[in-house]
């Protein structure tokens, strides 16, 4: 299955099944994903940008990427702030991730990356929006691999799968599809998004790794929006 694997985990375009363990197997491919949905959510901004102000613009892109992702790791990103804010031991604090109701923490953290991304995305139209947007899709899928790469599953689930799936090999797999074509093509500023968003996988972790004991598959899924954030603000700047 390979890819329609990692499409179908990663977003709600038909794929024609899929499984977790199979996208697990399969993470190397996850820049490719962040390819596709970069693509959409930035074509819709570029589209956009022609027509309405850039905030509007940006509120487009940010709907297109919640539409198309289903929303899935921004449910994650509320449960891991539920989760880090809990009091007590890393289990307590793993019941309260796990926990469906959403506090004031999950809340506030979703408002906040959001309001960061539209922020970001306001400040490029046309062609430099719709690059911004699919460089920092690409980074943020990629900070993924990095994060189940660097983490040990604090306990089971989807967590744990990828930490198991994800080695050396498929690291420098995912590494190169992203690496290669920039290097080709010598657009170096494009590489520091994904610095930024792996930057931010890398301090995730270690905040899950003290507050957890490592990390879970709500984890990974605010690798992948505050990687976002944080590309899309160095893709903006630079």
């Amino acid at each position: 299955m390979g890819f329609r694997d990692v499409i179908s985990f990663l977003t709600v375009i038909p794929a024609g099944g899929g499984t977790i363990e199979g996208a697990a197997r399969s993470s190397y491919l996850f820049p490719l994903a962040g390819l596709v949905v970069g693509a959409i959510a930035g074509g819709l901004g570029w589209l956009a940008s022609g027509y309405v102000d850039p905030l509007v613009a940006g509120v487009l892109v940010a709907a297109g990427l919640a539409v198309v992702t289903g929303m899935h790791h921004l449910d994650g990103l509320a449960d891991f702030a539920d989760g880090l804010m809990a009091s007590g031991t890393a289990r307590r604090r793993i019941s309260a991730m796990r926990d469906k109701a959403t506090g004031a923490a999950g809340v506030s953290s979703v408002v906040l990356c959001i309001a960061f991304v539209v922020a970001a995305l306001s400040q490029r139209s046309g062609a430099e929006l719709l690059l911004a947007v699919v460089i920092s899709e690409v980074a943020a899928k990629y900070a993924m691999v990095v994060a189940a790469y660097l983490g040990r599953p604090a306990a089971k689930g989807g967590g744990a799968l990828f930490c198991g799936a994800v080695d050396g090999k498929r690291l420098g797999a995912a590494t190169a599809i992203w690496l290669v074509p920039v290097l080709a093509l010598g657009v170096l500023p494009a590489a520091l998004p994904v610095v930024a968003a792996v930057g931010t996988a890398a301090i995730l972790v270690a905040v899950s790794s003290r507050a957890f004991g490592g990390i879970t598959g709500d984890v990974l899924g605010s690798v992948n929006e505050i990687g976002r954030a944080a590309a899309l603000g160095v893709a903006v700047s630079i």
